[in-house]
């Protein structure tokens, strides 16, 4: 377990900007965890988990929904599933499924496909989710029945997709023999002590929102079926402890680039995780964003720092403007400055 100290480290000018952003947008509330390798994190809580009962975020115990941040646990479970010689990323995926995934223009899916989006899956978004868990088929049912048209040779192009991860999550369950959900827990949340993290509806959660123009509604809750690719829900403080654990373990290889498009690294990604660069700084990172909910994690290797925030509408406007801030403070006045280019 990684030890989290609510250290009172968030300078009061960045405080202000979520209190700001949050108004402007028409967020309810928000969390915001920042970490330093090395050092306890600092996370806070602002505004409203609920607007009808008026309860506030609770930096510990509030889960939020996180959306796509979802796949970056994903991706740890099948990692080490990987490191552990159950799984073989440059297999044919068929081989641990009990239904085909056909081959295209003679050319297998493989997990290492699945994890940097380039299986070349169309995917869509019609039927992803049921009113509650009981009413929700399993992971396997629904992936049977969605299975979505091929488009591309697989390995050529990034095509961002929530059934392939989900497929990566399901083949995970089937080689350890247990439910995603438990899996996760068993692999990341319980060895981290991120005691209010689940890929199951978590109590207390922040009620999601939208905005009407006059006022706050409240979102019915809802089961994501394919549960890898976007049902994670986390407290700012289990995720305060996850970062400590990616900056602590930053050389594993779902952090490692996987797959570009362009000779510039641009768009690049990991297992899952985006590459890229801001201020000059090497990042990785996802974002999220579902009906009455957005999120972002973020943590830059050669410094040692990273963030986590979440929301309960969906913002990106939000979202950017508190990344922004966040990433003006680490980067500008905690982290060291990025070493120059060379020039030969």
């Amino acid at each position: 377990m990684f030890p989290l100290v609510f250290a009172l480290l968030l300078p009061s000018s960045l405080g202000d900007a979520v209190r700001s952003a949050l108004e402007k947008n028409h967020v309810p509330g928000a969390v915001v965890a920042i970490v330093r390798q090395g050092q306890p994190a600092s996370v806070r809580a602002y505004g409203l988990a609920n607007v009808e009962a008026r309860t506030e975020v609770d930096a510990e115990r509030t889960a939020f929904r996180t959306a796509s941040v979802s796949k970056v646990i994903t991706a740890t479970v099948v990692a080490q599933l990987i490191e552990q010689g159950k799984l073989d990323p440059a297999a044919d995926v068929s081989r641990y499924l009990d239904f085909k995934i056909p081959a295209y223009e003679g050319r297998a899916v493989t997990l290492a496909h699945l994890l940097t989006h380039t299986a070349g899956f169309d995917d869509h978004y019609s039927g992803k989710s049921a009113r509650t868990f009981e009413q929700a088929l399993s992971l396997g049912a629904y992936l049977k029945r969605d299975l979505p048209a091929r488009i591309v040779a697989p390995g050529e192009v990034f095509t961002y997709s929530n059934y392939g991860i989900a497929l990566a999550g399901y083949i995970a369950e089937r080689v350890a023999g247990k439910p995603f959900a438990e899996l996760a827990r068993e692999m990341v949340f319980r060895p981290l002590g991120m005691t209010n993290s689940s890929f199951l509806l978590t109590r207390p959660a922040a009620t999601p929102y939208e905005w009407t123009g006059a006022g706050y509604r409240a979102l019915p809750w809802d089961y994501l079926q394919d549960a890898p690719a976007g049902m994670q829900m986390s407290s700012g403080s289990d995720m305060g402890r996850f970062l400590q654990w990616a900056l602590a373990h930053h050389s594993r290889p779902e952090f490692q680039l996987h797959f570009t498009p362009n000779s510039s690294l641009e768009g690049s990604i990991g297992w899952v995780w985006e590459l890229g660069h801001s201020r000059g700084h090497r990042y990785t990172g996802h974002d999220g964003g579902y009906p009455g909910a957005v999120a972002q994690v973020r943590f830059f290797p050669d410094d040692g720092a990273g963030y986590f925030i979440a929301g309960n509408a969906l913002s990106g406007s939000f979202l950017g403007e508190v990344a922004a801030r966040i990433e003006q403070e680490l980067l500008t006045e905690i982290a060291p400055a990025p070493r120059p280019k060379p020039t030969h």
